[in-house]
């Protein structure tokens, strides 16, 4: 499995397991802290944007080097500051339980 292709169903998952952590998640912790809302909001947006990086490759095709190179650095980068906001969103869920 190519390391994009790999990174980006890592990417899926973490995002769906987001999204299900927000849908069952305590109204009283979305509403107690503005910081618990905007750290897994911008995780959200950070794998989103890991999902559209790894998707340029595929459409730009095998002939597109650069874009390749560009994309992959571009989808381990917001992947990494995916990570740091899902972390200190758990912290941030900690705190105030």
């Amino acid at each position: 499995m190519d390391r994009s292709n790999l990174l980006l169903v890592l990417a899926v998952a973490l995002l769906v397991t987001t999204i299900l952590a927000v849908a069952v998640a305590h109204e009283s912790y979305l509403l107690a802290c503005v910081c618990v809302v905007n750290s897994i909001s911008r995780g959200a947006v950070a794998l989103g944007t890991s999902i559209a990086a790894a998707l340029v490759p595929m459409i730009a095709g095998p002939k597109a080097e650069h874009a390749r190179r560009v994309a992959w650095v571009v989808q381990l980068l917001s992947f990494v500051i995916a990570l740091f906001f899902l972390i200190q969103h758990v912290f941030f869920a900690l705190e105030l339980a």
